[in-house]
């Protein structure tokens, strides 16, 4: 996030599954070259480029690392294509996108690409953002106080005066509600 003049400020919206926590930053993604296969795609804040050597750590597990060597060839794979507003990028022609993507896809391992067990390319976050996203989710979760309360009764109200289908509402208790604690409520 950022204020109109400001600087950005990170953030991360939390979720309870893991792999749906957002990553914070302006994000770039960097493919580091080996002498003739693509070694790893690294994640990273473009305010914090990433350091030689680059330690890479896989956003599932945090006890799966893999450092990069220093001098390893790199380049980003995001391309900006508007820029305040403006158009900054002309795509290429479609013959020049097929051949780029060849190209690529040469670089991979074949074990990686093949459809039967394939392997598992690297791709994770550079360690500092990982390290970064980490400090975020424990501070809003830390800043999140208590659980949300819980339904207190369950009434059976109809729909419309009327009504054959009545449906389920879930009332909480007037002291919880002025206490300001969140609602969470399911409806069949």
């Amino acid at each position: 996030m950022r204020k109109p003049g400001g600087a950005w400020r990170p953030k991360v919206k939390l979720s309870e599954q893991t792999i749906k926590t957002s990553i914070p930053g302006v994000l770039q993604v960097s493919r580091f070259q080996g002498e003739a296969e693509a070694v790893a795609d690294v994640i990273y804040d473009v305010g914090m480029p990433p350091e030689d050597p680059v330690t890479m750590v896989d956003p599932l597990d945090a006890t799966r690392r893999r450092t990069i060597p220093a001098g390893t060839p790199s380049q980003d794979l995001l391309v900006p294509i508007f820029r305040a507003g403006r158009r900054v990028y002309d795509p290429p022609p479609l013959v020049e996108v097929r051949k780029r993507v060849s190209g690529e896809l040469s670089r991979f391992h074949a074990g990686v690409k093949r459809f039967v067990n394939p392997h598992r390319y690297p791709v994770g976050l550079e360690r500092r953002l990982h390290d970064l996203r980490t400090r975020l989710i424990v501070e809003a979760r830390e800043g999140a106080g208590p659980e949300p309360a819980r339904v207190t009764r369950l009434e059976r109200s109809a729909s419309r005066p009327g009504a054959d289908n009545p449906a389920l509402t879930l009332t909480e208790s007037r002291d919880q509600l002025q206490a300001g604690r969140p609602m969470r409520a399911l409806v069949p």
